[in-house]
């Protein structure tokens, strides 16, 4: 009938027939607000839970890899964890592979690695005889100080780059920014 037109209201997501006086029909209930924000908390909730397991993932990917990069890699893990006049005394390496933990199966080795991580044990710095989060947290200051120096940087060549490309018309400044 030309009575009758299908309307769209996209300001509430809402879809009906309007008559010829503009009266809207729907077959849409009143929703409590209550139900609508339960039902997005839940959604927000999931997407979190579900960013959560992946970031979760990722980080066990990354450490799994790292553990298997190490122990594929050509060589010996003594002999590259010591130098040239190291490698020759024999008490020493003894002393390594076993506070490393290395005359132990693979699975175990790569199990204490995880329980350790897990832990927040990050290990000794062969190199430096220190604990690598006592070294981690020596560093920490100057790597904030990097951050928001580079954040500062990033932020003025943005706001001079949209400045320069919105008083321009020449197509090669424009390309850059496009």
């Amino acid at each position: 009938h030309m009575d009758r037109m299908i309307v769209c209201g996209i300001a509430d997501q809402e879809i009906g027939v309007a008559d010829t006086e503009g009266a809207l029909q729907t077959d849409r209930q009143p929703q409590d607000s209550r139900v609508g924000g339960i039902r997005r908390s839940e959604a927000l909730v999931k997407f979190l839970a579900a960013r959560l397991f992946q970031a979760v993932l990722v980080v066990w990917s990354a450490v799994t890899l790292t553990f298997i990069a190490v122990h594929a890699a050509p060589g010996n893990i003594v002999d590259n964890l010591l130098t040239d006049a190291e490698r020759s005394n024999v008490e020493l390496r003894a002393r390594v592979i076993q506070e490393w933990g290395l005359d132990r199966p693979v699975f175990i080795q790569y199990l204490g690695y995880l329980g350790k991580l897990v832990r927040g044990d990050l290990g000794t710095s062969y190199v430096q005889h220190k604990s690598v989060n006592a070294i981690f947290a020596e560093q920490f200051p100057y790597t904030i100080q990097l951050t928001i120096t580079a954040m500062i940087i990033a932020t003025a060549v943005a706001l001079l780059g949209s400045l320069i490309i919105s008083n321009t018309t020449h197509p090669l400044i424009r390309g850059l920014y496009e």
